[in-house]
């Protein structure tokens, strides 16, 4: 590896920037880690200071184990997901899309025409256009594409794929995008220090933002085969219904408490003389004390984001994942005056255990459908599908189009094609697949 030479020299910066010092990025890719992967972290930590009791730590990891089972009844096989083909998974993303069907047929159309790494050559699309495509409908087409999980696809190389990256967790603006957007071929040939002068900033500065640039995939597709066959799910956050009415929420995480100086080592400190030997065990020390501030920061994040969570989404909690509410990561930071990319890491790849089952904590964040002009969940018009077909008359089941007007009655504004690609989704047979005969099914 190609050691970097850091700029000793202070320099007059003048420009408002938030300089991320190691300490800082440490914080953040703690928050951002899923939960074995944490254990894992803290593990490799532990194995690299002698200070760090390893004993602590992994009575800790036994008990978050064992926490949902504790409680209640728990299947951990519940949404265990299994390794699909990326181009289905993509595909269904698209399927449950709010867009026209002309859109939708072309989004899927240009799936096909990704590499192996999720990006697509603009060549391609100049062709398309050249054969006669509408070229308001391949942008439309292509901004589909690039919207979709996970961030990255349907980039046009590697840089553009990780200027999406960045601008989806909300970093579009800071000294990491605008190296990849203006020295990425100094990049690629980690000529830090060019960059450095280029930019007239310390090359420590450039250092920090590179550890973040690397922390993105140059290869979103990877992420499909990064999933094994079959993934236990331990949910990170247990919402329980106390007798007196009240929901309390549990944490299952490693916080500050799960890690600790082993006494029986820093017992030693008093037998050392030399000044380099209290040095080390000191460094070692401060260095578990950050840890734990991490850890701490960590957890108070994610307890807010579920208390918001229980409050918003209270009728989910009541009757059902039929009631959830409209939410966006957005509207959660505001609220809780955090920045939108604070919220992403702390709750990416999380999950939540309640009576209804577990679920990833993305569920709660639900695409937007309208009801008289008003935002309104897409899973309030699924209930409102399964409820029409629900009630109707096995003999003479409703048509997609009479979905589609009962609907409009109740205030939803959902054309039939739509509610044909929602009655899919929901795995409901089409009105004529419905129909019973005679009385019998």
């Amino acid at each position: 590896m190609i050691a970097l030479e850091i700029a000793c020299k202070q320099q007059m910066i003048q420009e408002p920037v938030l300089a991320l010092n190691p300490q800082m990025l440490q914080a953040i890719h703690i928050l951002q880690m899923p939960s074995d992967e944490l254990f894992d972290y803290l593990l490799k930590e532990a194995e690299e200071n002698p200070l760090l009791s390893f004993d602590i730590l992994d009575n800790a990891e036994k008990r978050r184990q064992t926490a949902a089972v504790e409680y209640e009844k728990f299947d951990p096989l519940l949404y265990a997901e299994s390794e699909e083909d990326p181009l289905e998974i993509l595909r269904l993303q698209i399927a449950t899309s709010a867009i026209s069907v002309d859109i939708e047929r072309l989004g899927c159309a240009l799936l096909e025409m990704l590499d192996q790494n999720g990006c697509i050559d603009r060549k391609v699309l100049d062709n398309m256009c050249k054969n006669g495509v509408n070229p308001g409908q391949l942008q439309q087409a292509m901004e589909l594409l690039r919207s979709l999980e996970p961030a990255g696809i349907g980039a046009y190389d590697v840089q553009d794929c990780l200027l999406l990256q960045l601008d989806r967790i909300g970093e579009n603006g800071g000294l990491a995008y605008q190296i990849i957007h203006e020295h990425f071929g100094l990049l690629t040939n980690n000529q830090l220090p060019s960059i450095a002068r280029r930019l007239s900033i310390p090359v420590s500065r450039v250092v920090l933002a590179v550890n973040l640039i690397r922390s993105l995939n140059p290869k979103p597709f990877s992420e499909f085969t990064r999933r094994d066959l079959y993934r236990y799910i331990i949910p990170d956050i247990l919402i329980r219904k106390r007798p007196e009415g009240h929901y309390e929420i549990l944490l299952n995480q490693l916080g500050e408490d799960s890690i600790a100086v082993d006494q029986s080592y820093a017992e030693l400190v008093n037998d050392f003389d030399s000044m380099t030997e209290h040095a080390y065990v000191n460094e070692k020390i401060e260095k578990i004390k950050w840890l734990q501030t991490c850890l701490e920061h960590r957890r108070k994040t994610i307890s807010a984001c579920a208390a918001r969570i229980l409050a918003v989404q209270m009728s989910f909690f009541e009757n059902g994942p039929d009631a959830i509410q409209a939410y966006s990561r957005k509207k959660l930071a505001r609220e809780l005056n955090i920045h939108e990319s604070t919220v992403c890491r702390a709750l990416k790849d999380k999950y939540i255990d309640c009576k209804w089952g577990v679920f990833p904590l993305s569920l709660f964040f639900s695409q937007p459908a309208v009801l008289n002009n008003t935002i309104v969940s897409r899973d309030s018009v699924y209930k409102a599908i399964k409820r029409i077909i629900a009630s109707e008359d096995p003999q003479s089941p409703v048509s997609d189009d009479a979905i589609s007007e009962l609907l409009g009655k109740d205030g939803y504004s959902v054309k039939r094609r739509t509610v044909t690609k929602y009655r899919e989704t929901l795995g409901i047979p089409s009105a004529a697949k419905r129909k019973v005969f005679d009385g019998i099914k």
